[in-house]
């Protein structure tokens, strides 16, 4: 943007020219030509139905979302994939579909809609790279669809031709890329690795177990073992954490955490009787050392870190930290996914499926229902997670034979600390070190959940309480 005196106009030379030859003419003769310097601010240009998408779906990014929805707009229960964004004002009519949609404020929507503006009176088709943001658009790239890897493509929906689109949808650790490819009317996502990627074989050793007990994992369809590249099933955009941003019955809420709870009865069940034929994860237990290092991790990472508080008696906080973790590392342990929380939910058809499960880990199930069940990405009403935690021992007294209720009820508030301060350790690295400044709007709710938990274990950890009890 620039503001200009009229006097602009004598200084541009006749014909064809740029406001740059202006600027330094009118230096020449004297004028102040100033600027103002918003280095480290979002600039994009507008000008097009694409650069605008790519503008708001860069902002969605850079808060952590795929999705918004105004609080005055209207919603009924409706299917959404991809980003979405209900302006204020808009009235969203029950059954409608949107996946990759942006709708402006004061527009009224029915029906199924993709990859597009949707405005009062006028609709702008986008193409699905369009609908994507800047960063994920600007890694876009062709795919060559020969050998084994690509086999599943083979299928008539693909139609002809062996290059496919690729576009960027998702950043792992260890160089991990993935990627949504699609071809004809299939789609499947591309998982690429680093060379040193320590996780790629346990995520593929893994995937086949837990599909193969009926873990709702995406399925495996074709494996680069020496590219470090691997297939799966595609379950689209949609994260349990995304859909609860949208307005819902608190019965539909219930019932999908119902949906969500079975996952773990089958994965604390099912999957844990049957352990022994995935060795890699029988041995991979969760100890008293890993526990420790999660209370150093949030000492260190949050309380020191992230929040520069001093430690008045680290003795005694040491004894309590050594204390819970002896606790927890006693209790009886199970496959746990270790941070089955909203985000790694995803919401397919209305159906929840489960994904990053590779550090899953042989440790107390209560770890699992504490993460999402307390979860700080989304605030559960009390009655609710009442009603779920009696739901999740019912349902595990129904399919898991000597499952002892009484003795997994004492190990929820344990798992709740451990659970707690490990978030909180992530959320201060994440923010800090790895520059992610939205994690540290979930940081409220995890202090609120750990000071709720450290008042009622106070007897038992009283350092540990009075720690937390003074940070803000």
């Amino acid at each position: 943007m620039a503001v200009y005196s009229p006097d602009i106009l004598r200084f541009l030379p006749s014909g064809a020219s740029h406001a740059t030859d202006a600027w330094i003419a009118a230096s020449r003769a004297g004028y102040k030509v100033k600027t103002v310097d918003f280095t480290g601010s979002y600039w994009s240009d507008i000008g097009t139905p694409a650069s605008y998408a790519a503008a708001v779906l860069d902002t969605l990014r850079m808060i952590g979302e795929t999705v918004y929805c105004s609080s005055s707009a209207r919603a009924g229960e409706i299917e959404v994939d991809g980003y979405a964004v209900i302006e204020q004002g808009c009235a969203v009519r029950g059954g409608s579909k949107l996946r990759n949609c942006i709708i402006m404020p004061g527009t009224e929507v029915a029906g199924s809609h993709e990859n597009c503006i949707i405005g009062p009176d006028y609709e702008l088709p986008l193409t699905e790279i369009e609908m994507q943001p800047s960063t994920h658009r600007a890694m876009k790239k062709d795919v060559g669809l020969a050998g084994p890897l690509f086999s599943w493509f083979d299928a008539p929906a693909a139609g002809k031709g062996s290059i496919a689109k690729a576009v960027l949808i998702g950043l792992g650790g260890s160089d991990r890329r993935y990627f949504r490819v699609q071809k004809g009317t299939l789609s499947a996502v591309l998982m690429e690795c680093g060379r040193e990627d320590p996780d790629y074989e346990r995520h593929l050793t893994y995937t086949k177990f837990f599909h193969g007990h009926g873990v709702p994992v995406p399925r495996l369809l074709g494996a680069d073992e020496a590219g470090k590249r691997a297939l799966f099933e595609d379950l689209g955009d949609l994260s349990l954490h995304s859909w609860l941003r949208f307005p819902h019955d608190a019965d539909i809420v219930e019932a999908l955490y119902h949906r969500v709870l079975e996952i773990l009865v089958v994965l604390h069940g099912r999957a844990s009787e049957h352990v022994d034929e995935c060795s890699p994860l029988a041995s991979r237990m969760f100890d008293y050392d890993h526990l420790r290092w999660e209370t150093a991790y949030f000492l260190e990472r949050f309380v020191t870190g992230l929040r520069k508080a001093r430690v008045a008696d680290r003795k005694a906080l040491d004894e309590d930290f050594h204390n819970l973790a002896k606790t927890v590392s006693s209790f009886l342990p199970a496959v746990i996914h270790r941070d089955f929380q909203s985000q790694n939910i995803m919401v397919k058809a209305g159906t929840p499926h489960v994904i990053d499960f590779q550090g899953a880990r042989m440790a107390p199930p209560a770890y699992d229902v504490a993460s999402i069940l307390w979860d700080p990405y989304h605030r559960l009403d009390d009655t609710m997670r009442e009603r779920l935690v009696s739901y999740y021992i019912e349902e595990m007294k129904r399919s898991t034979k000597d499952f002892d209720a009484d003795a997994f009820i004492d190990t929820l508030l344990p798992c709740r600390l451990q659970r707690h301060m490990q978030a909180l350790g992530a959320y201060g690295f994440l923010s800090a070190v790895n520059g992610k400044k939205y994690f540290l709007k979930y940081v409220p709710e995890a202090l609120r959940l750990l000071r709720d938990e450290t008042a009622a274990a106070q007897n038992d950890y009283p350092a540990l309480h009075q720690l937390v009890s003074g940070l803000r």
